[in-house]
């Protein structure tokens, strides 16, 4: 009986590692090539000046290759089929607070009142990135 009270003590132990490895060998794994760049935002703003700006940023060409090949792919999404995106590797949600069209307020509505508001008032909140989310 000792024995047995021994062994599920340690099978208990064992089983509540709070290491971050072992609990990341059973999250799925990302889809998405490297170079991939899957951007969310709002129809409106990708076909005007800040879908222009972020273009020619995220397509801009690589620096010291013989011909222009850009940085990344970038691939547009609107916001209504981020559901189908729960495994992709590099995502960018882009949304500006002034807005009000369907896009954003579907991409706010993923945030806290907290959070906008911390977006509002301090200016290094504007990028944040998580590891195996």
């Amino acid at each position: 009986m000792n024995r047995l009270l021994i062994g599920v003590f340690v099978l208990l132990v064992y089983s509540c590692s709070d290491n971050k490895e072992d609990k990341a060998q059973y999250l799925p794994k990302a889809t998405g090539k490297p170079g991939d760049v899957i951007l969310v935002m709002d129809s409106v703003q990708w076909k005007g000046e800040l879908g222009v700006e972020l273009r020619k940023i995220f397509r801009a060409p690589v620096p010291g290759l013989p011909q222009d090949e850009p940085m990344f792919n970038l691939i547009w999404v609107h916001p209504s089929r981020m559901r189908l995106l729960t495994q992709i590797r590099n995502l960018v949600y882009v949304f500006t607070l002034d807005q009000t069209t369907v896009g954003s307020k579907t991409l706010r509505r993923d945030f806290t009142p907290e959070t906008l508001e911390k977006i509002k008032t301090d200016t290094s909140f504007y990028r944040f990135s998580r590891k195996d989310e």
